[in-house]
């Protein structure tokens, strides 16, 4: 793997094309794909001035410009994968949308769309699928507390503690996933002192709290079902601990998979070296590597891709950005026709402001 994008792929690998050459694509989206070159054929990288891209393990890609994406067209692509600045989404699309790309999925980065753009939904309809890239739901902590509730038993949560490791549309995606999935019936927002508190209500049961601000490396989490709880710091009952590997020297330790109350979860070495050195203690809060976790989600996302399966929907993408809108703007949300993003009235109402 020379970090170099392809014209031809192996039968067994699907093709992708990345649409955006900034600090995003850099740091997590190349090196992620790199490290699933026998699941993806990178080929092509595309923005506005072509360049060399290079990331943080030396590999240089070579970026061309979005002419060149246009003279090629998508025959053969199975995904595009779109990382462009938030207000530059909707005209980006409609260039997408020019070279037919009915048999080519696409993955838009967080958020899908602003909620000012809502009424430009529309543009994504010639797509086959639409995914969206919200890296912080298919994390291996999650898949732990899953592990660990089954295992004794315990159906969906109660409550959801997001403490420090959440940040806006993310820290609601994260909320709805260890709830069940559930859409939000409403949420508050709130000032204590220097923390921002968000609090959630999701239709089928369950509450979240979400404080900010978000600092990665004073985070942790809590999760409750009924009277105990599971969580990465010692006010849990059961606390998440990093397995890091036993025979690896101080200076270059490195995690290998999660493990609470006699369950574990094992990371793939792909996904360790994703996540780099663990330089925080093994009885430390483990979301303290948010940052670093998220391209192990990000990397299952892609994998989910390449295996026909479904990634992050783009409904729930809207969700997410929805409520988190309503919480800046207003501080509160309420799901009704005009709120919910989903339904045909936000979308109407902008196009007739022109928006």
């Amino acid at each position: 793997m020379n970090g170099s994008t392809s014209g031809a792929a192996a039968p067994d690998k699907k093709r992708i094309f990345v649409v955006g050459a900034g600090e995003r694509v850099v740091n997590d989206v190349l090196p992620v794909l790199a490290s699933l070159e026998a699941r993806w054929d990178v080929a092509g990288v595309f923005t506005r001035t072509p360049r060399t891209l290079t990331t943080a393990d030396g590999h240089n890609w070579a970026a061309d410009g979005l002419d060149e994406l246009e003279r090629r067209g998508l025959d053969g692509i199975d995904l595009v994968y779109m990382v462009v600045a938030k207000g530059a989404v909707p005209s980006m699309l409609a260039r997408l949308a020019a070279l037919g790309p009915r048999a080519t999925d696409i993955q838009l980065e967080t958020p899908a769309l602003l909620y000012k753009h809502l009424g430009r939904a529309p543009v994504l309809a010639p797509w086959r699928r639409v995914w969206v890239s919200e890296d912080t739901t298919p994390l291996p902590l999650w898949e732990l507390v899953e592990a660990w509730a089954r295992a004794n038993g315990h159906g969906a949560p109660d409550e959801v503690l997001l403490d420090r490791c959440g940040y806006a549309y993310h820290g609601v995606a994260m909320a709805r996933r260890l709830l069940g999935g559930g859409r939000v019936r409403r949420a508050r927002r709130r000032a204590e002192g220097q923390r921002d508190v968000r609090t959630l209500e999701l239709l089928g049961g369950g509450r979240a709290t979400i404080v900010g601000p978000r600092v990665y490396s004073e985070g942790r989490f809590l999760v409750r079902f009924g009277d105990t709880s599971i969580g990465d710091h010692p006010d849990a009952d059961v606390v998440v601990r990093a397995l890091v590997s036993p025979d690896a020297a101080a200076s270059d330790l490195r995690c290998v998979g999660f493990g609470a109350g006699g369950v574990t979860v094992e990371l793939d070495p792909a996904e360790s070296h994703l996540l780099g050195p663990w330089d925080a203690p093994r009885d430390g809060p483990v979301a303290t590597h948010m940052h670093a976790l998220k391209r192990v989600g990000l990397r299952r996302l892609l994998t989910r891709l390449a295996n026909g399966e479904d990634g992050y929907a783009f409904a729930d993408g809207l969700e997410d950005m929805a409520v988190d809108y309503h919480l800046e703007r207003l501080r509160r949300y309420v799901k009704n026709p005009i709120t919910t993003p989903h339904g045909p009235w936000p979308g109407r109402v902008l196009r007739l402001l022109g928006r």
